[in-house]
C-alpha cells in the first residue's frame, strides 16, 4: 500500500476507535473530572478522567472551575449555563477564607460548588480561582450519549470532541512512566481498544520525510540527502486487578529510504522488526513501583536521557517527593543495531514539589561504554523546573561531569569518524537557564529567553570539558503543542565547549495548533576542531577550524498540530555558519512527520 493510502486508512480507523474507546472506557456512576475549552460560547471537553470517589461525593454534588460572566447582581453564566446565588450562598477568597459577597468581573475565574436537586442547581459556594488553561466540571457521570458525542456530569450536559483523552483509575499519575508514555507526542499510545476488562490494545503509525541541504556547508559538492520513513507499532497493556500494576508490550516494524545526491554514495534502505517495549510494572509497596524489562528511561527535558533500554527502575512517588533509581543495558536482543549497544546506564534522580507546577531536583548518572567510543562520563547536578500553563515559568540546570571519553570529532581522521586518537579525561561543568512567559488569551502567546553553557578545553589539552551522557535528546516543548530540539534542529549540538543563546516565540492560531520560531547563536568556549559534537560533520569544511570560536546562528520554524489521535509536525531549519567554519554555505532542513496513535 502507498504511504498516502496507509495514512488515509489509519485516519479512518482511528476515528472509529475513538468512538468505541470513549463509550467503552467510561462507566456510568463513576466520579469524573471533565476538562475542556469554550468554543463559540459552548463548552467542549477534550479530557475526561475518572477520580477516586470520596465519602462526601454524593450524586447531587457538582463542582465547576471556569471563567464567569456576570448577568445580574446574583446571576452568573458559567460553561454556557446560568446559575443564581441566594442568601445562603457562601463567598470565599482563593485561599478559602470567607469574604463578603462580590460580583465578579467579566472573565474572572471562579470555583462554584453546586447541588443538583430535581435538575435545579443550588449555588452553595462561590470561590475566587486562579486562571487556568481549561475549565473543569467534577461530578458523577450520569449519561453517555455516544451518538451525540455528549456526556452528562452531575446534570450538566457537556459535548466532547473527537479523540478526547480518556483516563480511568487504571491509569497512572501524570508523571508515572505509563502516563508519560501515553502523553508523549512522539511515541505515545492511548490504548483505545478495550479487549477485555484488563486488556487494552493500541498502536501507532507514522510517516516522515526529511530533506537536508548543504550539511557540509559547501555548495560545490554533492552531499545533500532526502529520506522517507514509515513505521507501525502494535501495543498491548494488561492492567492487574490492584489498579496499580501492569504489563506492557510493543512490537514495531519500520522502513527508511535515503537518497543521496552524490553518485559515489549509494542510496540506502533500512528495514527493522523489533520488540520496542516489553516491561512489567509492579506496585511492590505503598507508593513504590518497580519496572523490569524493556522500558523508557526519560527525564523532563531529555537533557540526561531519553532511550528505551533493558533494565529496571524503582520509583517512590507521593504528593511531594519522587525518587527514581535504575540500571540498564542497551537494546541488543530483538532489536536492530543502535547507539545503545554495548552501553550501560546507572542513574538516581530525586525531586521535591515546591508548588503545583514547580519541582526542585538532583541527579547522579553513570554511563559505561564497551564500544570504541569509550564514552564514560559521570554526571551529577541540580535542576529546577516550573511549568505553569500561563504566567512566568522557568527551567534551570546546573551540572558537573567527570570521567573519560574517546567520543568526539576526529579532525585528523576520515570524515565522520567519531573515535578520537586517544582517550581523554572529562572534567567540566554546564548550566542551562530559560525563562518563559505565557500570556492568558486565546492565542496563548509565549516568549522564551535562554542561555546554556557547557565548558570546554583547548585541542592541545589532554582533558575535555563538560560532556552530555550520549543518551540525551535535548527535546522539550517551548510553548507549542509538540516537542522540539531546543538547541537547534539543524546544527543540533551537544552542550559541550559551547555557549548557546536562545530566543523563542510561540502562539496558537487555532485549537490544538501551534507555530513556534526559535533563534540560536552558537559560540565555542575555546576555539576547537573537536567539539561540540553536532549534526553537520560530513565534510572537511564543516568541521570547526579551531581558529575562531563563532560557530554561527540558526533559525527554526516549527508548526505543530496535535488533537485526539493525530499529531503533525513540520520543521523548517536554517543554519548560517560563522567564521569557525571554512565552508560558508548555509545548511537547511525540512522535516514533515505525521503520526496516528490509537
Amino acid at each position: 500500500m502507498s504511504r498516502p493510502g496507509l495514512l488515509t486508512c489509519l485516519l479512518l480507523s482511528s476515528c472509529v476507535a475513538t468512538e468505541q474507546s470513549t463509550a467503552a472506557k467510561l462507566q456510568l456512576g463513576t466520579w469524573i473530572e471533565a476538562k475542556g475549552r469554550m468554543v463559540n460560547g459552548r463548552p467542549v471537553v477534550d479530557e475526561i478522567d475518572e477520580l477516586p470517589r470520596g465519602s462526601s461525593d454524593k450524586t447531587e454534588k457538582v463542582e465547576i472551575i471556569a471563567a464567569a460572566k456576570p448577568v445580574s447582581a446574583t446571576e452568573l453564566e458559567v460553561v454556557g449555563l446560568r446559575f443564581s446565588a441566594d442568601s445562603e450562598t457562601e463567598y470565599e477568597s482563593a485561599d478559602k477564607q470567607a469574604i463578603q459577597p462580590f460580583q465578579p468581573a467579566d472573565g474572572e475565574w471562579l470555583l462554584l460548588k453546586l447541588r443538583n436537586k430535581d435538575n435545579a442547581f443550588k449555588v452553595r459556594t462561590i470561590r475566587k480561582s486562579e486562571v487556568r488553561e481549561q475549565f473543569k466540571v467534577e461530578g458523577e457521570l450520569s449519561q453517555i450519549r455516544a451518538a451525540d458525542s455528549e456526556i452528562v456530569v452531575g446534570g450538566i450536559r457537556l459535548p466532547f470532541q473527537q479523540g478526547a483523552s480518556i483516563g480511568t483509575l487504571g491509569d497512572r499519575s501524570s508523571d508515572d512512566p505509563l502516563a508519560l508514555f501515553k502523553a508523549d507526542d512522539q511515541k505515545g499510545v492511548p490504548f483505545s481498544i478495550q479487549a477485555s476488562e484488563n486488556l487494552f490494545l493500541g498502536g501507532s503509525a507514522s510517516l516522515s520525510y526529511t530533506d537536508k541541504e548543504e550539511y557540509d556547508l559547501d555548495r560545490t559538492t554533492e552531499r545533500d540527502s532526502a529520506s522517507a520513513s514509515e513505521s507501525l507499532n502494535l501495543d498491548a497493556l494488561w492492567l492487574f486487578n490492584d489498579k496499580a500494576s501492569y504489563a506492557i508490550f510493543e512490537a514495531g516494524a519500520g522502513r527508511s529510504d535515503t537518497n543521496n545526491d552524490n553518485p559515489t554514495r549509494a542510496d540506502t534502505t533500512n528495514e527493522s522488526l523489533q520488540i520496542t517495549r516489553g516491561a512489567l510494572s509492579l506496585a511492590v509497596a505503598e507508593r513504590v513501583q518497580l519496572l523490569v524489562g524493556r522500558t523508557d528511561f526519560e527525564d523532563e527535558k531529555e537533557w540526561l536521557f531519553d532511550r528505551t533500554l533493558d533494565g529496571f527502575r524503582a520509583i517512590y512517588n507521593d504528593s511531594d517527593w519522587r525518587v527514581d533509581v535504575g540500571a540498564a543495558i542497551g537494546r541488543d536482543f530483538a532489536a536492530p543495531a543502535n547507539n545503545t549497544d554495548g552501553t550501560e546506564l546507572y542513574m538516581s534522580l530525586i525531586r521535591y514539589r515546591m508548588s503545583a507546577d514547580w519541582w526542585l531536583g538532583g541527579y547522579v548518572l553513570k554511563r559505561e561504554d564497551h564500544t570504541a567510543r569509550d564514552h564514560e562520563p559521570v554526571l551529577f547536578g541540580l535542576r529546577s523546573i516550573d511549568d505553569p500553563k500561563v504566567g512566568l515559568g522557568h527551567w534551570a540546570e546546573l551540572g558537573f561531569a567527570r570521567g573519560h571519553s574517546r567520543w568526539g570529532i576526529n579532525d585528523g581522521g576520515p570524515i565522520n569518524d567519531e573515535v578520537a586518537a586517544q582517550v581523554e579525561d572529562v572534567n567540566g561543568w554546564a548550566f542551562d537557564l530559560l525563562g518563559r512567559y505565557t500570556f492568558d488569551n486565546d492565542l496563548r502567546p509565549s516568549l522564551q529567553f535562554g542561555y546554556a553553557y557547557g565548558s570546554g578545553e583547548k585541542d592541545s589539552s589532554s582533558v575535555q570539558g563538560y560532556r552530555q551522557s550520549g543518551f540525551n535528546d535535548n527535546n522539550a516543548k517551548l510553548g507549542g503543542v509538540t516537542s522540539i530540539r531546543y538547541y537547534g534542529d539543524v546544527f543540533r549540538p551537544e552542550l559541550a565547549n559551547i555557549a548557546i543563546l536562545t530566543a523563542a516565540a510561540s502562539f496558537r492560531p487555532l485549537p490544538n495548533t501551534s507555530i513556534t520560531a526559535v533563534y540560536h547563536t552558537y559560540l565555542q568556549d575555546f576555539a576547537s576542531q573537536t567539539a561540540p559534537l553536532n549534526d553537520l560533520r560530513i565534510g572537511a569544511g564543516s568541521i570547526p577550524n579551531g581558529r575562531d570560536p563563532n560557530l554561527g546562528w540558526e533559525l527554526d520554524l516549527v508548526f505543530g498540530y496535535r488533537a485526539g489521535l493525530l499529531t503533525v509536525e513540520t520543521i523548517l531549519g536554517h543554519f548560517e555558519p560563522g567564521p569557525a567554519f571554512d565552508a560558508q554555505e548555509p545548511a537547511t532542513k525540512f522535516d514533515l512527520t505525521a503520526r496516528i496513535s490509537f
